[in-house]
C-alpha cells in the first residue's frame, strides 16, 4: 500500500488505494445538512500513515463555496500530529 485517499461524500466515509498521497476532499453537498453550528474536524492518526512513501504528498482541499451555507461562527480544524509527517519534505508544504 503506497497510499491512502480518503473522500468524504454524501454517503460517508469510502477508502481506497492510491499512489504516494493522503487527499482529503470536502464538497459542498457533504455540508447541506450540517447544522450551523457544528465542528468540522479532520483527523490523521500515525496508522494512517505506516505504509506511505517517504517522497507522498498530504493535500486538504476545501473550497469556498463548500461553507457558503455554514455559519461565520463554524470552526474548521485540521488535525495531525508532527510524527505523522516526518518524513515529508518541507518544500512540500511551501
Amino acid at each position: 500500500m503506497n497510499g491512502l485517499r480518503n473522500f468524504c461524500t454524501r454517503g460517508g466515509l469510502r477508502k481506497s488505494i492510491s499512489t504516494m498521497d493522503l487527499e482529503i476532499f470536502a464538497l459542498a453537498e457533504d455540508f447541506e445538512n450540517l447544522s450551523p453550528r457544528m465542528d468540522l474536524k479532520i483527523f490523521a492518526f500515525a496508522e494512517d500513515f505506516e505504509n506511505l512513501s517517504p517522497r507522498m504528498d498530504l493535500e486538504i482541499f476545501t473550497l469556498t463555496e463548500d461553507f457558503e451555507e455554514l455559519s461565520p461562527r463554524v470552526d474548521l480544524e485540521i488535525f495531525a500530529l508532527p510524527e505523522n509527517f516526518e518524513n515529508i519534505y518541507l518544500h512540500e508544504w511551501t
